[in-house]
């Protein structure tokens, strides 16, 4: 990808993805063999973009222009190198972070935007990222802005004088390409396309080449409108047409859902005998015997241009009811268990339907939705009622009362507190919520007929040890009612289930099977902790752990058999034996056709209407989402492989203008094989032009963390200043590509040979290098800032950095917090955070405010309450601060904790949790909600959160040992102890004054 032509027409080089990583790569414009430049990658993409993308050449020919995360411990920035034509080591351009660039004619500057965003398809975006262009002076790393640029420019090309950008400027906010005069900044748009967006432009000889609505296109700058490149190409045999899968790679076990306080419901059905089951494959419904039972697998629907969704098996196991999308939107249809004809129940004009569930008398179904809706359907004739509704949550834990007579449903409130509600099925509404039960959630009914469910009323209360905060863990404890003539609660018991936290729970004959959750950390259960699955009898209140881990699991309607799929595993369980025990079944492979085309179709339509059903704001931002589907739709045939529909979907999702999108995975088929990378030292080495050889210029030593070990660590004896002379035996000089070298090595360790200086004595080392080195330059990158932060605070200040407000920074908060206890003021950083949703904990910490203190006779004094700061506060944030970052930047800055200083954030704050899969096992994730203040204005999203105090955080020391924003942060905070230490005196002076 990226192939840009050399100024002597020459040479191509471009970006080539291999496996989880990408390189640059170089190759005769006439063809011949490529030759690879760089050594060195990270894996995976970030936000759409690989490593090591090629940007341009320099004026000469000689060297390849590209940006790279080789040197960033942060995924979301890259900087910009040149690596010569001949090879060797890439060398930095003097700029700390770059996105698209590109050299100007006399190869003295570069421009460059100053952030990544081409690869995000986030349309009209003004928010922290939007950052305009900057013009840098190669010779020392000067930079200004460049005149008549505007927030949202990218792709810059140097043409003489002009500087041609992509720009969504105009009133359209289209991407078109703009045309700016160096000189004087005037502004023309240069073409106007408005059907479609402008993308990845490129400048060459014979003038700037582009893609728009699908074609390749070109122009002359000076000669007219671009016209179309008629592109074609030779078919390879690798186009992509029907096949055979086998199902059973692609079979849905937990249904989808949007939000994360819901467990995960089993999205699979067993026959009332517990001898087959039913699933969603490859968008089909396809049943499999179990346990040895007569038959094959059968593809009942045999649908390829549709997705079939959550079976469900009739009481009497005749019949299957299941979603199906085959009229265009999410419906409820039958069919027989055996095969035959579908019958289509609803005719529903948009929504997303979730698992269905039969009366006892298979004579209703009742089938929740994504819009938090509750809808009771007659099996006969297909009416439909809606019985309930939920303004928080889905509507997801449902039962019908053994006589058929009730439904009850439950729902959850603005603070997350569950309650019943029952339905009267014959008649066909809502009779009233069920009072007295405190905090209930996942009703279901027993044989008796009474109501068994969880409720949220006991606990262990835990205390930390650290600042004596409690939690609640086990909360949950089952209890039973009895429904009277007319609905009402009466005889509540609570039978002998020990307090746990209960995942999920079912009935079945004489038991209750419910499955407990470990104690909770921020990202799962408790190490060395597993979840347990229960059975209760109702009977004998006999408790017994099922000798199988806890998943999803059904039940068959004859309590006799219980399937769960733990991992890969499908786990049965035979409940009437006398010692249950659990066999693992085989599903045999079974031959599904598939036709890719047919299938991008669907998923493209089915992506299409989540959006419009499920995103945060019913209006879509004010977009015309049916003119933005007949616009992507269009493009459809021009699609090639699974990669492109991700693509075009991406792109399509982009039009609503908002953040947290994302589409991932599919059936891409078998990644290519990876190739190797440069070994990593954790270091930066220098070519030293007096010796001809590599200097250790900066070693990055790590922390006491074994994911941060270090290869060279103090106890190898290698200091910076040191030379490397040879790796493996192997004499190395700086004609040689150190990254080459290293990437040709093959064993797990290494023996580098070095000197004190370069004219020490010899001797060598042994190395295990580390194919990760992020997180050393990260941990350097922290004791760095909180270094600085000592010294100009002469040790006043504390220093707090935050990955994340995840797992991660939840354990960076705990561990320097401790530390700044002891500090007048504390800087927390929040720069680079990629979100989360620590944001509310973090801040009460923040606000604790000491009220006194308890005093023993020998003076020692304890605070209440414990590790509180009490000194001024400051927050450093920039566009890359993200999310839950964002969040907490808002907080600080409207509880007036401090000032807040930086650039402004990046304006990404609508929630999503989980995301919706396709047919062929891709994902997208669209956001749900968006956070509004009290007059229900949308905050943040799409403008970010503006500092207090704004310092720019751009330049080409600002990493290496100058960091203005955390200097401005650091005075603002001593300057308010000064303020505090004045009005102190003062106060003691004026007291002194009235003593006397």
């Amino acid at each position: 990808m990226l192939p840009r032509v050399s100024p002597d027409g020459r040479w191509v080089a471009y970006t080539l993805i291999h496996g989880a990583t990408a390189d640059v790569d170089l190759v005769p414009s006439k063809g011949g063999i490529p030759r690879r430049l760089t050594f060195t990658s990270t894996e995976g993409l970030s936000r759409g973009a690989p490593d090591n993308m090629v940007m341009g050449w320099t004026p000469d020919s000689a060297q390849v222009l590209f940006l790279s995360r080789r040197w960033s411990w942060n995924g979301w920035v890259e900087r910009p190198f040149a690596v010569q034509v001949s090879g060797g080591e890439p060398r930095p351009l003097p700029l700390n972070r770059a996105g698209f660039l590109d050299s100007s004619p006399d190869g003295k500057r570069i421009v460059a935007a100053r952030a990544l965003r081409d690869f995000v398809p986030w349309k009209r975006y003004v928010g922290g990222e939007a950052q305009g262009l900057e013009v840098v002076e190669l010779r020392n790393g000067a930079t200004r802005r460049l005149p008549g640029c505007a927030d949202g420019d990218t792709a810059p090309m140097w043409l003489g004088n002009r500087i041609y950008v992509l720009s969504d400027r105009d009133h359209l906010h289209r991407s078109n390409i703009w045309s700016i005069d160096f000189s004087t900044g005037s502004a023309r748009e240069v073409t106007h396309f408005t059907d479609g967006d402008v993308s990845f432009p490129a400048r060459g000889a014979g003038g700037i080449t582009f893609e728009q609505g699908g074609r390749l296109w070109r122009m002359s700058p000076e000669s007219g409108p671009p016209v179309p490149v008629p592109v074609v190409l030779p078919d390879d045999g690798s186009e992509p047409g029907p096949h055979i899968v086998d199902g059973s790679h692609f079979i849905r076990t937990v249904q989808d859902g949007q939000y994360p306080s819901v467990e995960p419901h089993a999205d699979f059905s067993l026959s009332p005998t517990g001898k087959m089951v039913a699933v969603s494959a490859r968008g089909r419904i396809v049943t499999w015997p179990l346990g040895g039972a007569n038959g094959s697998a059968q593809d009942l629907t045999g649908t390829v241009a549709a997705d079939e969704d959550h079976p469900e098996f009739s009481p009497d196991g005749t019949f299957i009811a299941y979603t199906t999308d085959r009229d265009g939107e999410w419906q409820l249809a039958v069919r027989s268990a055996s095969g035959g004809a579908e019958q289509r129940l609803t005719h529903f004009h948009n929504g997303y339907l979730y698992q269905p569930i039969w009366s006892p008398n298979g004579r209703f179904l009742a089938v929740p939705d994504a819009n938090h809706h509750l809808w009771l359907v007659q099996r006969d004739n297909g009416t439909v009622s809606q019985v309930g509704n939920d303004l928080d949550q889905e509507i997801r834990d449902l039962a019908f009362s053994p006589d058929g007579r009730w439904l009850v449903f439950g729902s959850f409130d603005a603070q997350g507190l569950g309650s019943l509600h029952l339905v009267d099925v014959k008649r066909g509404r809502q009779v009233a919520p069920l009072t007295g039960l405190d905090d209930a959630r996942m009703p279901n009914f027993a044989a008796d007929g009474r109501l068994v469910f969880a409720s949220r009323r006991e606990g262990v209360e835990l205390r930390s040890t650290s600042d004596g905060d409690l939690a609640t863990a086990a909360p949950d404890g089952i209890y039973a009612a009895r429904l009277g003539d007319q609905g009402a609660v009466r005889d509540v018991e609570r039978l002998p289930a020990l307090a746990a936290q209960i995942a999920e729970l079912k009935v079945s004959g004489s038991e209750v099977m419910y499955s407990t959750l470990p104690p909770q950390t921020l990202e799962g259960g408790m190490p060395g902790e597993r979840a347990q699955l229960h059975a209760l009898g109702l009977q004998t209140g006999r408790d017994r752990i099922l000798p199988i881990a806890a998943g999803p699991f059904v039940l068959s309607s004859d309590g006799q058999v219980l399937l769960s799929r733990v991992g890969r595993d499908w786990k049965r369980i035979g409940l009437g034996e006398t010692i249950p025990v659990a066999s693992t079944v085989q599903l045999p492979s079974v031959a599904l056709k598939v036709d890719p085309r047919t299938e991008w179709q669907e998923m493209f339509e089915e992506t299409w209407r989540l959006t419009r059903d499920q995103f945060a704001d019913p209006t879509l931002n004010g977009v015309d989402w049916q003119a933005v589907h007949d616009r992507y739709a269009a493009l459809l045939p021009k699609l090639g492989s699974r990669d492109d529909l991700n693509a075009l979907l991406t792109g399509m999702l982009g039009e609503v203008g908002a953040s947290h999108f994302r589409v991932v995975g599919g059936d891409e088929g078998p990644p290519p094989a990876p190739v190797r990378e440069a070994a990593g030292l954790g270091a930066d080495l220098v070519a030293d032009p007096l010796t001809g050889r590599y200097r250790f210029a900066r070693i990055y030593r790590g922390d006491l963390r074994p994911d941060d070990r270090a290869p060279l660590g103090l106890e190898t004896g290698v200091i910076e200043g040191d030379t490397l002379l040879a790796v493996d035996g192997k004499e190395l000089h700086t004609s040689d590509g150190l990254d080459e070298v290293l990437a040709k090595t093959t064993g797990p360790a290494l023996e580098l040979t070095v000197s004190r200086g370069s004219t020490g004595l010899r001797h060598d080392v042994a190395v295990l290098p580390t194919d990760d080195e992020g997180g050393l330059r990260q941990a350097d990158w922290i004791a760095t800032r909180r270094a600085l932060t000592h010294k100009l605070s002469e040790g006043l200040v504390g220093y707090i950095y935050l990955t994340d407000m995840g797992e991660a920074g939840a354990e960076q908060f705990a561990r320097q917090f401790q530390s700044a206890l002891t500090k007048s003021g504390l800087v927390i950083d929040v720069r680079f955070n990629r979100g989360g949703y620590l944001s509310p904990m973090l801040i009460e910490d923040l606000m604790r405010h000491r009220y006194g203190d308890f005093v023993n006779r020998e003076g020692g004094r304890e605070g209440r309450p414990v590790q509180v700061v009490a000194g001024p506060k400051a927050v450093l944030v920039n566009g890359y601060s993200v999310s839950d970052a964002e969040n907490f930047a808002q907080m600080f800055k409207q509880t007036k904790l401090g000032a807040l200083v930086g650039t402004r954030t990046m304006g990404g704050v609508l929630g999503v949790a989980g995301a919706w899969h396709l047919l062929d096992g891709g994902m997208v994730a669209i956001p749900f909600s968006q956070l509004m203040d009290d007059r229900d204005h949308r905050m943040i999203e799409g403008r970010g959160v503006i500092p207090d105090i704004v310092v720019d955080d751009l330049g080409p020391r600002v990493d290496a040992d100058q960091d203005p924003q955390l200097s401005t942060a650091i005075s603002n905070i001593l300057h308010k102890l000064a303020r505090r230490a004045e009005e102190g005196l003062r106060r003691r002076s004026a007291a002194s004054t009235r003593t006397r």
